[in-house]
Protein backbone atom coordinates (compact mmCIF):
# COMPACT_ATOMS: atom_id res chain seq x y z
CA UNK A 1 0.00 0.00 0.00
CA UNK A 2 1.25 3.12 -0.84
CA UNK A 3 1.62 6.42 1.05
CA UNK A 4 2.36 9.93 1.05
CA UNK A 5 4.54 11.59 3.22
CA UNK A 6 3.72 15.64 3.98
CA UNK A 7 3.88 18.30 6.37
CA UNK A 8 0.74 20.46 7.43
CA UNK A 9 0.53 24.00 8.05
CA UNK A 10 -3.24 25.21 7.61
CA UNK A 11 -6.04 24.72 4.99
CA UNK A 12 -7.71 21.78 4.06
CA UNK A 13 -7.09 19.39 1.37
CA UNK A 14 -9.58 16.92 -0.47
CA UNK A 15 -7.57 13.69 -0.63
CA UNK A 16 -8.24 10.30 -2.47
CA UNK A 17 -7.75 6.86 -1.86
CA UNK A 18 -4.51 6.15 -1.32
CA UNK A 19 -2.73 5.93 2.44
CA UNK A 20 -2.26 9.11 3.79
CA UNK A 21 0.66 10.07 6.75
CA UNK A 22 0.67 13.30 8.32
CA UNK A 23 3.23 14.78 10.32
CA UNK A 24 2.98 17.89 11.87
CA UNK A 25 6.20 19.68 12.48
CA UNK A 26 4.75 22.55 14.29
CA UNK A 27 4.57 21.07 17.14
CA UNK A 28 7.19 21.23 19.50
CA UNK A 29 9.26 18.66 20.66
CA UNK A 30 8.77 16.62 22.58
CA UNK A 31 5.05 16.20 21.12
CA UNK A 32 5.83 15.24 17.55
CA UNK A 33 2.71 12.96 16.38
CA UNK A 34 2.79 11.01 12.95
CA UNK A 35 -0.67 9.61 12.32
CA UNK A 36 -1.41 7.54 9.13
CA UNK A 37 -5.00 7.42 7.67
CA UNK A 38 -5.55 4.09 5.74
CA UNK A 39 -9.04 3.68 3.01
CA UNK A 40 -9.46 7.12 3.23
CA UNK A 41 -11.79 7.86 0.06
CA UNK A 42 -12.72 10.78 -2.35
CA UNK A 43 -15.08 12.64 -0.59
CA UNK A 44 -12.83 12.63 2.92
CA UNK A 45 -11.06 15.91 4.09
CA UNK A 46 -7.57 16.35 6.08
CA UNK A 47 -6.16 19.90 7.06
CA UNK A 48 -5.56 21.89 10.40
CA UNK A 49 -6.98 23.99 12.21
CA UNK A 50 -5.38 26.83 14.59
CA UNK A 51 -6.25 27.02 18.28
CA UNK A 52 -4.31 28.90 21.12
CA UNK A 53 -1.50 29.10 18.53
CA UNK A 54 -1.48 25.68 18.15
CA UNK A 55 -1.80 23.28 15.25
CA UNK A 56 -4.51 20.35 15.14
CA UNK A 57 -4.35 17.87 12.19
CA UNK A 58 -7.72 16.95 10.96
CA UNK A 59 -9.65 14.01 9.78
CA UNK A 60 -13.17 14.16 8.41
CA UNK A 61 -14.07 10.73 7.16
CA UNK A 62 -17.56 10.10 5.53
CA UNK A 63 -18.25 6.50 3.75
CA UNK A 64 -20.58 4.27 5.21
CA UNK A 65 -18.88 1.67 3.44
CA UNK A 66 -15.37 1.95 4.54
CA UNK A 67 -13.49 0.71 7.41
CA UNK A 68 -11.31 2.87 8.14
CA UNK A 69 -7.91 2.76 10.44
CA UNK A 70 -5.89 5.96 11.97
CA UNK A 71 -2.61 4.68 12.82
CA UNK A 72 -0.64 6.66 15.30
CA UNK A 73 2.52 7.30 17.22
CA UNK A 74 3.92 10.02 19.77
CA UNK A 75 6.72 10.52 21.93
CA UNK A 76 4.35 10.96 25.08
CA UNK A 77 0.34 10.48 25.88
CA UNK A 78 -1.61 13.01 23.71
CA UNK A 79 -5.16 13.91 23.44
CA UNK A 80 -7.16 13.63 20.67
CA UNK A 81 -11.06 15.04 20.33
CA UNK A 82 -13.68 13.22 18.71
CA UNK A 83 -17.02 14.43 17.08
CA UNK A 84 -19.04 11.17 16.04
CA UNK A 85 -22.84 11.14 14.14
CA UNK A 86 -24.82 8.33 14.20
CA UNK A 87 -26.80 7.81 10.68
CA UNK A 88 -30.20 10.09 11.17
CA UNK A 89 -33.55 7.76 10.62
CA UNK A 90 -36.09 7.81 7.72
CA UNK A 91 -39.30 9.28 7.59
CA UNK A 92 -42.75 7.79 7.61
CA UNK A 93 -45.56 7.42 5.05
CA UNK A 94 -49.09 7.92 4.32
CA UNK A 95 -49.27 11.12 6.78
CA UNK A 96 -45.87 9.96 8.55
CA UNK A 97 -43.83 11.83 11.18
CA UNK A 98 -40.22 12.73 10.17
CA UNK A 99 -36.83 10.88 11.42
CA UNK A 100 -34.91 11.35 14.60
CA UNK A 101 -31.92 13.02 14.21
CA UNK A 102 -28.68 10.65 14.93
CA UNK A 103 -27.14 10.25 17.93
CA UNK A 104 -24.15 13.01 18.52
CA UNK A 105 -20.92 12.45 20.41
CA UNK A 106 -18.25 15.25 21.83
CA UNK A 107 -15.51 13.00 23.07
CA UNK A 108 -11.93 13.65 24.14
CA UNK A 109 -10.45 10.72 24.41
CA UNK A 110 -6.26 10.07 25.57
CA UNK A 111 -3.96 7.78 24.05
CA UNK A 112 -1.09 6.46 25.49
CA UNK A 113 2.46 7.00 23.83
CA UNK A 114 3.42 4.83 21.69
CA UNK A 115 7.61 5.61 22.35
CA UNK A 116 8.09 5.17 26.29
CA UNK A 117 5.26 2.95 27.03
CA UNK A 118 4.64 -0.56 25.37
CA UNK A 119 1.57 -0.38 23.81
CA UNK A 120 -0.81 -3.97 24.53
CA UNK A 121 -3.21 -4.12 21.53
CA UNK A 122 -2.10 -2.19 18.71
CA UNK A 123 -2.01 1.69 18.70
CA UNK A 124 -4.81 2.39 15.83
CA UNK A 125 -8.21 3.51 15.80
CA UNK A 126 -10.64 1.74 13.95
CA UNK A 127 -14.36 3.73 12.20
CA UNK A 128 -17.42 2.66 11.10
CA UNK A 129 -19.56 5.33 9.66
CA UNK A 130 -23.54 4.67 10.27
CA UNK A 131 -25.65 4.83 7.37
CA UNK A 132 -29.06 6.55 7.18
CA UNK A 133 -32.00 4.62 6.96
CA UNK A 134 -33.71 4.02 3.23
CA UNK A 135 -36.48 5.46 2.62
CA UNK A 136 -39.90 3.82 2.74
CA UNK A 137 -43.50 3.86 0.45
CA UNK A 138 -46.92 2.46 1.62
CA UNK A 139 -48.31 2.60 4.90
CA UNK A 140 -45.20 2.47 6.58
CA UNK A 141 -42.61 3.23 9.67
CA UNK A 142 -39.94 4.61 8.18
CA UNK A 143 -36.11 2.51 9.10
CA UNK A 144 -33.82 3.45 11.87
CA UNK A 145 -30.48 4.68 10.84
CA UNK A 146 -27.14 2.68 11.80
CA UNK A 147 -24.48 3.19 14.43
CA UNK A 148 -21.87 4.75 14.02
CA UNK A 149 -18.50 3.51 15.90
CA UNK A 150 -15.00 4.81 17.25
CA UNK A 151 -12.62 2.28 19.08
CA UNK A 152 -9.04 2.31 20.28
CA UNK A 153 -7.50 -0.23 20.36
CA UNK A 154 -4.37 0.24 22.55
CA UNK A 155 -5.20 -0.51 26.25
CA UNK A 156 -4.71 2.28 28.64
CA UNK A 157 -6.82 4.69 26.35
CA UNK A 158 -9.20 6.51 28.49
CA UNK A 159 -12.31 5.54 26.40
CA UNK A 160 -12.22 2.05 24.35
CA UNK A 161 -14.88 2.68 22.30
CA UNK A 162 -17.43 5.25 21.44
CA UNK A 163 -20.90 3.52 19.97
CA UNK A 164 -23.50 6.52 18.77
CA UNK A 165 -26.68 5.31 17.99
CA UNK A 166 -28.82 5.95 14.69
CA UNK A 167 -31.87 7.90 15.07
CA UNK A 168 -35.57 6.32 14.89
CA UNK A 169 -37.87 5.72 11.94
CA UNK A 170 -41.04 8.16 11.85
CA UNK A 171 -44.37 6.78 12.46
CA UNK A 172 -45.95 5.81 9.64
CA UNK A 173 -50.30 5.86 8.84
CA UNK A 174 -51.97 2.95 11.16
CA UNK A 175 -50.15 0.01 9.91
CA UNK A 176 -50.79 -2.86 12.22
CA UNK A 177 -53.70 -5.26 12.84
CA UNK A 178 -54.39 -3.40 16.06
CA UNK A 179 -54.35 -0.21 14.71
CA UNK A 180 -51.43 0.88 16.46
CA UNK A 181 -48.18 2.00 14.75
CA UNK A 182 -44.88 0.50 15.55
CA UNK A 183 -42.06 2.35 15.89
CA UNK A 184 -39.10 1.21 14.67
CA UNK A 185 -36.45 1.23 17.01
CA UNK A 186 -33.91 3.99 18.20
CA UNK A 187 -30.35 3.12 18.32
CA UNK A 188 -28.47 4.05 21.89
CA UNK A 189 -28.39 7.86 21.81
CA UNK A 190 -30.36 8.19 19.08
CA UNK A 191 -33.36 10.64 18.81
CA UNK A 192 -37.05 9.52 18.21
CA UNK A 193 -39.09 9.77 15.17
CA UNK A 194 -42.26 11.63 15.03
CA UNK A 195 -45.72 10.17 15.59
CA UNK A 196 -47.83 9.76 12.76
CA UNK A 197 -50.79 12.06 11.35
CA UNK A 198 -52.91 9.53 9.96
CA UNK A 199 -54.40 8.32 13.55
CA UNK A 200 -55.65 9.14 16.94
CA UNK A 201 -55.51 9.16 20.47
CA UNK A 202 -52.37 7.29 21.00
CA UNK A 203 -51.28 6.20 17.52
CA UNK A 204 -49.90 9.87 17.60
CA UNK A 205 -47.17 9.85 20.49
CA UNK A 206 -43.75 10.54 19.57
CA UNK A 207 -41.28 7.65 20.02
CA UNK A 208 -38.37 8.51 23.10
CA UNK A 209 -35.14 9.06 22.37
CA UNK A 210 -32.65 6.30 23.68
CA UNK A 211 -30.58 8.27 25.55
CA UNK A 212 -27.14 7.07 27.08
CA UNK A 213 -24.36 8.03 29.21
CA UNK A 214 -21.45 5.82 28.85
CA UNK A 215 -17.97 6.65 31.08
CA UNK A 216 -16.72 9.36 29.27
CA UNK A 217 -18.95 10.26 27.01
CA UNK A 218 -22.98 11.18 26.25
CA UNK A 219 -24.78 10.75 23.59
CA UNK A 220 -26.98 13.29 22.74
CA UNK A 221 -30.73 12.59 21.16
CA UNK A 222 -34.44 13.54 22.09
CA UNK A 223 -37.40 12.57 21.80
CA UNK A 224 -39.93 12.28 18.40
CA UNK A 225 -42.96 15.05 18.61
CA UNK A 226 -46.65 13.77 18.23
CA UNK A 227 -49.02 13.68 15.55
CA UNK A 228 -52.44 15.37 15.44
CA UNK A 229 -55.77 14.48 13.61
CA UNK A 230 -57.40 17.37 15.16
CA UNK A 231 -60.40 18.52 12.42
CA UNK A 232 -58.76 17.50 8.84
CA UNK A 233 -55.68 18.67 9.82
CA UNK A 234 -53.96 15.56 10.16
CA UNK A 235 -50.17 16.55 10.44
CA UNK A 236 -47.00 14.09 11.98
CA UNK A 237 -44.96 15.05 14.30
CA UNK A 238 -41.30 15.90 13.46
CA UNK A 239 -37.97 13.91 14.43
CA UNK A 240 -36.30 14.54 17.68
CA UNK A 241 -33.13 16.22 17.06
CA UNK A 242 -29.34 15.89 19.06
CA UNK A 243 -30.01 19.54 20.51
CA UNK A 244 -33.53 19.19 21.38
CA UNK A 245 -37.44 17.34 20.74
CA UNK A 246 -39.71 17.23 17.56
CA UNK A 247 -42.62 19.76 17.59
CA UNK A 248 -46.06 18.68 18.00
CA UNK A 249 -47.96 20.58 15.78
CA UNK A 250 -51.26 22.48 18.07
CA UNK A 251 -53.96 21.77 15.96
CA UNK A 252 -55.85 23.03 12.74
CA UNK A 253 -53.91 26.69 12.33
CA UNK A 254 -51.03 25.51 13.12
CA UNK A 255 -48.16 26.90 10.78
CA UNK A 256 -45.86 24.04 8.78
CA UNK A 257 -42.71 25.19 11.57
CA UNK A 258 -45.12 23.21 14.52
CA UNK A 259 -44.32 19.91 12.61
CA UNK A 260 -40.45 20.91 12.10
CA UNK A 261 -38.10 18.62 13.23
CA UNK A 262 -36.17 19.12 16.58
CA UNK A 263 -32.27 20.92 15.56
CA UNK A 264 -29.33 19.15 16.46
CA UNK A 265 -26.23 20.27 18.63
CA UNK A 266 -23.27 22.48 17.27
CA UNK A 267 -19.93 20.73 18.73
CA UNK A 268 -18.05 21.82 21.57
CA UNK A 269 -14.34 20.66 20.76
CA UNK A 270 -12.64 24.08 20.46
CA UNK A 271 -9.98 21.84 17.75
CA UNK A 272 -12.78 20.64 15.29
CA UNK A 273 -14.92 24.01 15.13
CA UNK A 274 -11.83 25.98 14.44
CA UNK A 275 -11.42 24.35 11.21
CA UNK A 276 -13.59 26.15 8.20
CA UNK A 277 -16.99 26.72 9.12
CA UNK A 278 -17.64 23.50 11.25
CA UNK A 279 -18.05 25.82 14.67
CA UNK A 280 -21.42 26.76 13.12
CA UNK A 281 -23.17 23.59 11.59
CA UNK A 282 -25.29 21.71 13.27
CA UNK A 283 -25.29 17.64 13.36
CA UNK A 284 -28.39 14.98 14.22
CA UNK A 285 -31.08 17.32 12.82
CA UNK A 286 -34.90 15.89 12.92
CA UNK A 287 -36.90 15.68 10.08
CA UNK A 288 -39.82 17.50 9.60
CA UNK A 289 -43.81 15.25 9.85
CA UNK A 290 -45.90 15.27 6.77
CA UNK A 291 -49.12 17.21 6.72
CA UNK A 292 -52.55 17.77 5.06
CA UNK A 293 -51.90 21.13 5.25
CA UNK A 294 -50.19 23.43 2.90
CA UNK A 295 -46.81 22.79 3.91
CA UNK A 296 -45.21 20.10 5.40
CA UNK A 297 -42.89 20.50 8.69
CA UNK A 298 -39.13 21.73 8.48
CA UNK A 299 -36.17 19.76 9.05
CA UNK A 300 -34.32 20.01 12.11
CA UNK A 301 -31.40 22.78 11.80
CA UNK A 302 -28.19 19.98 11.16
CA UNK A 303 -29.31 17.91 8.26
CA UNK A 304 -33.10 17.42 8.84
CA UNK A 305 -35.33 16.65 5.57
CA UNK A 306 -38.34 18.49 4.91
CA UNK A 307 -42.22 16.72 5.56
CA UNK A 308 -44.56 16.55 2.62
CA UNK A 309 -47.29 18.89 2.45
CA UNK A 310 -51.09 17.03 1.22
CA UNK A 311 -51.46 20.27 -1.11
CA UNK A 312 -48.51 19.79 -3.08
CA UNK A 313 -46.06 22.28 -1.12
CA UNK A 314 -43.33 20.72 1.09
CA UNK A 315 -41.11 21.57 4.08
CA UNK A 316 -38.10 22.96 3.69
CA UNK A 317 -34.59 20.50 4.57
CA UNK A 318 -31.74 22.44 6.34
CA UNK A 319 -29.34 22.75 3.94
CA UNK A 320 -27.77 25.98 5.28
CA UNK A 321 -27.05 25.38 9.21
CA UNK A 322 -25.22 21.89 8.47
CA UNK A 323 -21.90 20.50 6.99
CA UNK A 324 -22.69 20.54 2.94
CA UNK A 325 -23.63 16.84 1.64
CA UNK A 326 -26.28 15.08 -0.81
CA UNK A 327 -30.08 15.71 -0.47
CA UNK A 328 -33.34 14.45 -2.33
CA UNK A 329 -35.72 17.42 -3.29
CA UNK A 330 -38.90 17.53 -1.33
CA UNK A 331 -41.45 17.93 -4.19
CA UNK A 332 -45.36 18.16 -3.13
CA UNK A 333 -46.40 15.10 -0.69
CA UNK A 334 -42.99 13.33 -0.92
CA UNK A 335 -40.32 13.68 2.13
CA UNK A 336 -36.97 15.31 2.28
CA UNK A 337 -33.97 13.23 2.90
CA UNK A 338 -31.62 14.27 5.27
CA UNK A 339 -28.54 15.52 4.50
CA UNK A 340 -25.38 13.02 3.85
CA UNK A 341 -22.86 13.69 6.50
CA UNK A 342 -25.15 14.77 9.29
CA UNK A 343 -27.50 12.72 10.84
CA UNK A 344 -30.02 14.67 9.89
CA UNK A 345 -33.59 12.65 10.25
CA UNK A 346 -36.05 12.28 6.69
CA UNK A 347 -38.82 14.12 6.20
CA UNK A 348 -42.37 12.21 6.44
CA UNK A 349 -44.35 12.04 3.01
CA UNK A 350 -48.07 12.65 3.09
CA UNK A 351 -48.04 10.19 0.26
CA UNK A 352 -45.34 8.36 -1.76
CA UNK A 353 -41.98 7.82 -0.54
CA UNK A 354 -40.84 9.53 2.50
CA UNK A 355 -37.13 10.98 2.80
CA UNK A 356 -34.10 9.00 3.31
CA UNK A 357 -32.00 9.47 6.95
CA UNK A 358 -29.03 11.20 6.58
CA UNK A 359 -25.47 9.40 7.60
CA UNK A 360 -22.93 9.86 9.76
CA UNK A 361 -20.12 11.06 10.08
CA UNK A 362 -16.77 11.22 12.45
CA UNK A 363 -14.52 14.22 12.80
CA UNK A 364 -11.16 13.34 14.45
CA UNK A 365 -9.09 16.16 15.78
CA UNK A 366 -5.04 15.18 17.05
CA UNK A 367 -3.20 17.60 19.25
CA UNK A 368 -0.60 17.29 22.46
CA UNK A 369 -1.35 17.66 26.52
Amino acid sequence: MSSLLFNIYGGQTQIGSQAIVVANNNLPLPYAVSVTAINTQSGDVTGTSTFNSSNYNIYVLKSTTTAYTLTYSCTQSFIIDVLAVGGGGSGGSNGGGGGGGGGVVFAQVTLPSTTFNKVIGTNTISISIGKGGDSVSGVINGNKGNSTTVTFNAAGSSIASIVVGGGGGGCGGLNSASGLPIFSPVGIGGSGGGGTGNGGGSYNNGAAANTSTAIGYTVFGNNGGGGTTTGVYYTGGGGGGAGGPGFTPTGPSAPNNNASGGDGKVSNLSSINNFGSYGTYYWGGGGGGATYQTLGGNGGKGGGGGGGGGSGTAGTTDTTNSLSGTTTATPGTLGGSGVSGTGGGGGGSWTGSSGAGGSGIVVVSFRPL
